[in-house]
């Protein structure tokens, strides 16, 4: 691949090296100035100021909802203010990989997308993505080994920014403190809710559950694809949830007493005292990670691998953390202390406790996957 552009020789921003890892973190004011004057980019743009990338618009997506807000509250104003330019932030869920798949492959929809494993699949697949010229993304060095590792191109087409773990809500008035997702097998586990519209996730809990093999190779092994559905059959499973505000509705309303999430949004409930919430995240889970891909035919690669750069600065990293609580890519990332408490933040933790869908084998085995899955819910 040809690497046309190198313009960070250094890792550190030059905030970082004036102030110590933790005064930045309180310094949540203060400009983020990371001294890349000099840089060019590629194709022009709206805004005007100082930065390598003055005057220039960056398309890029980002999950809808609570992800889209605390996104533009954090990481649009810091990156706009490094670079110069201004940053489009666009929300969308399931439309994200179609919409590049339908446009002109000269005039993409966006210049960079988030994308779960499911989409960094689909989009490798079908050529929809940019490769990543690392040379222009220094920061990726410090990327944990694990998340370096876990998809089947090494990153090829995007760089690991952040992810889930799958953690467990649950009642705090409930008679005990589940650990583990095989505590859902226990007599004290009463009214559970699972997610109902993908067999994904709660495949991954029921081959954590069915424990035949290490973490969730069930789901990978054809002798023991029965497994994990058997162990979702044996739950008292209360509810099948449709959508994320489903989920807390029959929490709240006594439906259900435990549940299934992804970490952050679960964390944030179980902060607000009106909940009586609870959680944990299994010592053993499931979950998902994000890669942010330049899309192809983008005219703004070069701004587009800046970004990815600046996503990977374990200083940004560190005080977005602050304000949204993912697991983050970069293995000098900090995290609040109520945050890292719950969290795999080192690169044993995570491969230890983190299990990623392998959405190659689940693509080619999706049709009775979703008939085990229907059977399943039709049951319980």
């Amino acid at each position: 691949m040809t690497q046309d552009s190198n313009y960070c020789n250094s890792t550190e921003t030059n905030t970082a090296k004036k102030f110590g890892r933790r005064a930045f973190l309180g310094t949540a004011g203060t400009s983020i100035a990371l001294g890349l004057a000099g840089c060019t980019g590629g194709g022009g743009g709206s805004n005007s100021g100082d930065g390598p990338f003055a005057g220039q618009t960056l398309r890029v997506t980002t999950w809808s909802g609570e992800y889209t807000e605390r996104f533009r509250n954090t990481i649009k104003p810091w990156y706009e203010e490094e670079s110069g330019g201004t940053l489009e932030v666009i929300p969308g869920w399931s439309e994200l990989i179609s919409q590049i798949r339908s446009a002109p492959e000269n005039n993409p929809p966006y210049d960079v997308t988030i994308t779960d494993g499911y989409f960094y699949y689909q989009g490798r697949s079908d050529d929809l993505f940019e490769p990543v010229r690392y040379d222009n993304v220094p920061n990726y060095e410090g990327v944990h080994q694990f998340l370096k590792e876990f998809r089947g191109d090494n990153n090829e087409y995007g760089v690991p920014v952040d992810g889930e773990p799958i953690a467990m809500p649950y009642n705090s008035d409930i008679d005990f403190d589940p650990t583990s997702w095989s505590d859902l097998q226990s007599d004290e586990a009463e009214k559970i809710t699972l997610e109902g519209g993908f067999y994904a996730y709660p495949m991954q809990i029921g081959a954590i559950i069915a424990d035949d093999l290490e973490g969730t190779d069930e789901m990978y092994d054809e002798q023991y694809h029965d497994a994990p559905w058997e162990a979702l059959s044996s739950l008292d499973v209360a509810s099948w949830y449709s959508s994320g505000a489903e989920v807390w509705e029959h929490l709240s309303q006594g439906i259900a007493n435990i549940g299934q999430y992804y970490y952050a949004t679960s964390k944030i409930k179980a902060r607000d005292d009106s909940t009586n919430l609870d959680l944990v995240v299994p010592e053993v889970t499931g979950g998902y990670f994000d890669n942010f891909c330049v899309v192809r035919g983008t005219d703004k690669r070069d701004m587009a691998e800046h970004y990815l750069n600046f996503l990977l600065d374990p200083e940004i990293q560190s005080r977005w953390s602050e304000e949204s609580w993912e697991v983050k890519s970069h293995s000098e990332c900090e995290y609040p202390d109520f945050v890292a408490e719950d969290l795999p933040t080192t690169n044993e933790e995570m491969e230890e406790q983190l299990n990623f869908p392998n959405w190659e084998y689940l693509t080619s085995h999706s049709d009775k996957f979703n008939q085990d899955f229907n059977e399943t819910k039709q049951s319980s």
